[in-house]
């Protein structure tokens, strides 16, 4: 009886013969509930820092930054987390693209994409903690 109503709360309306089986109302229902419109994006944000997932982007508020696939992925993964070290970046990295890279490395692209953004919005969002690794303002 909590199944029905659990599913009734869905919208799950239907006629539906009694005895009715449970089977053919889980079906029913997730049917139902895979026909509803609403497909949520998942979106990224930090104070200034927008990630867009339709065109693999990062926006300072109405600002596009031009930023390459990797730099990308490193203020994603930044914006996502409130602190990252070198060790973090990198291990995302090498999941995201299947390739091992080095701390020299993460700190050259922080590099690009701090240099990128002072040139376009004229602020340096990326601050570093020394000794612990990389935040958002």
């Amino acid at each position: 009886m909590e199944t029905k109503r659990i599913f009734l709360s869905y919208g799950c309306d239907d006629y539906i013969c009694k005895p009715y089986n449970d089977d053919d109302l889980i079906l029913r229902s997730k049917k139902l509930i895979n026909c509803l419109p609403l497909k949520y994006k998942v979106i990224y944000e930090s104070n200034f820092l927008k990630y867009v997932q339709n065109f693999n982007i990062v926006m300072y508020q109405d600002t596009y930054l031009p930023l390459t696939p990797r730099e990308v992925l490193v203020l994603k993964f930044l914006i996502k987390t409130d602190f990252a070290n070198k060790d973090d970046i990198a291990k995302y990295l090498n999941i995201k693209l299947n390739k091992s890279y080095s701390n020299t490395y993460v700190t050259t692209v922080i590099y690009r994409v701090r240099k990128k953004i002072k040139l376009c919005t004229g602020r340096d969002l990326i601050k570093n903690k020394y000794g612990c690794g990389y935040y958002l303002i």
